[in-house]
């Protein structure tokens, strides 16, 4: 999802979008991540709409990453052959 939507952002722009990106994808449950990401929203959305939408259209998909404990989610981050 990550790589997915920062095709979409502007390479100059890229570095402070996905920092403030951490939020969402680090938040602790379901409902402090969709919080963040519309904080994300109201600061990125008029310039990459569709970095945004991305994650909204496939929330319902996205959310169930939330159910994890911390240290399984570090797991799912790589893409490695483990």
């Amino acid at each position: 999802m990550l790589r997915n939507s920062f095709k979409y952002v502007n390479y100059t722009d890229l570095k402070k979008f996905s920092s403030d990106f951490k939020a969402v994808y680090n938040a602790p449950n379901e409902t402090a991540a969709l919080s963040e990401l519309e904080n994300i929203k109201e600061k990125w959305g008029k310039k990459y709409p569709y970095a945004i939408s991305n994650w909204e259209n496939n929330w319902e998909d996205v959310s169930s990453f939330f159910q994890f404990s911390n240290d399984i989610r570090r797991i799912m981050y790589t893409t490695n052959i483990i």
